[in-house]
């Protein structure tokens, strides 16, 4: 679990967008997640490790957005996020 702990960005502005950390609170690991444009954090759930991955979800109360995430430690210093998300729109009839 040691490998996850520590804050995760991007490497350059166009993947900088969300920044994760992972921290061991008595033995079990936190997420938080936080955008540094606005300083809006998401709402962490359901997190587990399996294996060599670390997943948990993140609600973005601004958007809507849930993002069901997958950080894989790739090397020292180095991880690969996987996410899906589920998006909504507001739709209307259009005039026949």
């Amino acid at each position: 679990m040691k490998r996850f702990i520590g804050t995760w960005v991007g490497p350059d502005e166009y993947t900088a967008e969300v920044e994760y950390s992972v921290a061991d609170r008595g033995g079990a690991l936190t997420v938080s997640a936080r955008d540094p444009s606005d300083g809006e954090t998401a709402e962490i759930s359901d997190v587990s490790v399996t294996g060599d991955c670390l997943s948990f979800r993140a609600l973005w109360r601004s958007t809507g957005r849930l993002a069901d995430c997958k950080l894989q430690v790739q090397g020292d210093g180095e991880a690969i996020l996987t996410f899906t998300y589920t998006d909504h729109a507001r739709l209307v009839r259009r005039a026949v």
